[in-house]
């Protein structure tokens, strides 16, 4: 496909995993549009209130034929995560991050939050401007990411809950930062839960 595909959301938590899935998939141009529509809204962009919009492409499904999936390398699922947890890798030599709010992370609200075991919180909000949800400037996303501790190539999972805040601290690591071993754990928090694994409500690790 030949066109650039640009892909947004109210606060670009699902265009962004969208976007991962296309270029998992081996599509080169597709992007998201920064702040999604709340910036778009913000700055008084024009709106259309008709149903829906058809674009006829040139796509030819025996294209899929060519695509090499890398799905392993953008991201990875219970049995994987779990067996981090279980040999004891998470902390050493792989980073699992809860970018949901510390609220969500420590449990304090509702019995259903806490974390996986291990995982730290970095809240997905520091790297968005509250007033129009763009991603901060380069350099005040590099302080946060300091300030973490990360460097570009330690190996990170990351997770929420369900993976949309994830996906979009993935773009940020990597397609702004240019981490290159960031992965998003689809299903996160709720997927942990329905297998009955472990749960810790803390502050702590």
């Amino acid at each position: 496909m030949n066109k650039n595909i640009i892909f947004y959301t109210i606060d670009n938590r699902h265009a962004a995993i969208v976007y991962m899935v296309l270029k998992a998939l081996g599509f080169k141009r597709v992007s998201l549009l920064n702040g999604g529509k709340v910036n778009w809204l913000v700055h008084k962009g024009p709106l259309c209130t008709c149903n829906w919009h058809v674009y006829r492409g040139n796509f030819n499904p025996g294209d899929w034929l060519s695509i090499i999936v890398n799905f392993n390398d953008y991201f990875i699922n219970f049995d994987q995560v779990y067996e981090l947890f279980a040999n004891g890798n998470i902390g050493n030599n792989t980073l699992l991050i809860d970018v949901r709010s510390p609220c969500e992370y420590m449990g304090s609200d509702v019995d259903i939050w806490g974390h996986i075991p291990g995982a730290i919180n970095m809240p997905w909000n520091l790297f968005l401007e509250s007033r129009t949800n763009r991603f901060r400037d380069h350099d005040e996303i590099m302080k946060v990411v300091d300030s973490y501790g990360l460097s570009p190539n330690d190996d990170i999972i990351l997770y929420c809950r369900t993976g949309g805040r994830s996906a979009l601290v993935w773009f940020a690591l990597t397609e702004l930062l240019g981490f290159s071993r960031v992965r998003v754990y689809l299903g996160s928090w709720l997927d942990w839960m329905s297998h009955g694994a472990p749960i810790k409500r803390s502050e702590e690790p």
